[in-house]
């Protein structure tokens, strides 16, 4: 009887696979980019090659911290009160 699973924590990925008589535990550790923009998190298809965009928000800038947590409105909306 074979059964497998995955886990995925916090970088790591543990594979178990049971047979009858033997357990194996393999575990691999990965990079995580994480967008600064939209704090979504993703592993890369190629290593050592930085993405240009996050894959969820398409940000160029997603690995430079948001400047300005308000956004472009509150800007306008400042100017407009002058």
């Amino acid at each position: 009887m074979k059964a497998c699973c995955s886990e995925r924590l916090d970088g790591e990925v543990a594979t178990l696979a049971r047979c009858s008589s033997d357990v194996a535990i393999t575990k691999k550790t990965f990079l995580v980019y994480v967008c600064e923009r939209c704090t979504h998190e993703w592993i890369p298809r190629q290593e050592g090659v930085q993405p240009s965009v996050c894959p969820s928000c398409k940000n160029p800038n997603w690995a430079k911290p948001n400047t300005n947590p308000k956004g472009r409105k509150a800007k306008k909306k400042a100017k407009k009160k002058r």
